[in-house]
């Protein structure tokens, strides 16, 4: 399945393709596509940018007033993604750890395009493997549409 990040709809309802992500169907593993087919499912959703934090692994548990993540049971330490010099963008469905890319920081700051991005939700869709949607393309709630000469 190929997934891509949508930023919220500006005031003409349209959203831009910022981030995508690829998971072969046959070659990524099932849990994997079921956990981001349920943030397409969720979305619009939340995501939290993360540096530096602990325990932050596939449904580990966030907890917004402390702004610390939890282990899940059983899931090994070893698990645990590093974020110390790279952010962790951390997709979460009622505050469970369901997906996260990361992206690289440098000198201590963001990327600023996944600030700008995630400081309100986005929408993740799900398309086919070979859809030609990508970064720049723009999405009205119902068709894509690629990206326009300037």
């Amino acid at each position: 399945m190929k997934y891509v990040i949508l930023t919220e709809p500006n005031i003409n309802g349209v959203s831009e393709v910022f981030h995508d992500l690829t998971l072969p169907e046959g070659q990524a593993q099932p849990d994997l596509i079921n956990r981001w087919n349920s943030i397409a499912e969720s979305s619009p959703i939340q995501v939290i940018n993360c540096i530096g934090k602990e325990n932050v692994a596939r449904d580990s548990i966030y907890d917004p007033n402390t702004q610390t993540f939890t282990m899940a049971e059983g899931v090994p330490q070893e698990a645990a993604a590093s974020s110390a010099e790279k952010s962790l963008h951390v997709f979460l469905i009622n505050n469970v750890v369901k997906g996260s890319f990361s992206s690289a920081v440098i000198a201590g700051v963001l990327n600023p395009k996944y600030v700008a991005a995630f400081s309100a939700p986005v929408t993740v869709i799900a398309l086919d493997d070979n859809s030609d949607v990508t970064l720049g393309y723009t999405y009205d709630g119902t068709t894509f549409s690629p990206p326009s000469d300037i």
